[in-house]
C-alpha cells in the first residue's frame, strides 16, 4: 500500500511540474491538513525556483507554527479529550484504558 501511495503522489508531482513547465498557472494542490503531501510539493516547487534548501525547509516548518492550534482543536475538541478533563479519564472512558492499563503500555512502549 505505501508503495501505490507513494507512486500516486510522484505522478501528481509529476503533472504538477509539467504544468508548470507548460506556464500553466495558477495551480492549486491540497492535500487534507496542508502539511505533509502539499508542504512537499510546496517546498519541491521552491527549491526548483532556486530557492535555497535552508529557506525552503523553514517555510515548510512554519506549518507546525501555524497548525499547531488546529492539531490542539482536534486533540481536546473533535476527538473528545476536554470534556473528560483529563487524558487519563479520556483514555480509560474511550479506549478502556485505566491507570493499569496506561501503565503496561508505558512499560511496554517506553524506556
Amino acid at each position: 500500500m505505501k508503495g501505490q501511495v507513494f507512486l500516486a503522489q510522484y505522478m501528481a508531482n509529476k503533472r504538477l511540474f509539467a504544468h508548470l513547465a507548460a506556464g500553466e498557472v495558477p495551480i492549486v494542490f491540497h492535500c487534507t491538513a496542508g502539511k505533509d503531501r502539499t508542504g512537499v510539493v510546496a517546498m519541491l516547487a521552491l527549491l526548483s525556483l532556486g530557492v535555497s534548501e535552508e529557506d525552503a525547509l523553514y517555510d515548510y516548518l512554519l506549518t507546525n507554527v501555524y497548525l499547531a492550534q488546529r492539531i490542539w482543536e482536534l486533540v481536546a475538541k473533535d476527538l473528545g479529550v476536554e470534556r473528560y478533563g483529563t487524558y487519563e479519564a479520556y483514555f480509560a472512558a474511550e479506549y478502556g484504558l485505566d491507570a493499569q492499563g496506561l501503565a503496561a503500555l508505558r512499560d511496554r512502549y517506553t524506556e
